[in-house]
């Protein structure tokens, strides 16, 4: 079982690329089961933890918070 979306998307790569994503199946994160039955879904659900894992660490898809300095119009 995994803590972190990101210690998922990192075993999930991992898996990718060793071939073990055709013995593995499901996934399990907190109370939540990651699963499929093809590669297309795999690459799928691949993606979703993906998602997941940025908006984890704050670099969600979303709306972006950007600091701008303001000028108070004297120089």
């Amino acid at each position: 079982m995994f803590t972190t979306w990101a210690d998922l998307y990192r075993t999930m790569l991992d898996d990718l690329a060793s071939g073990q994503w055709r013995r593995v199946r499901s996934y399990q994160i907190g109370d939540r089961q990651i699963t499929y039955r093809s590669f297309d879904e795999f690459l799928k659900q691949l993606e979703f933890v993906k998602a997941q894992a940025d908006q984890e660490a704050g670099l969600g898809g979303g709306g972006r918070i950007c600091a701008v300095p303001l000028r108070s119009g004297r120089h």
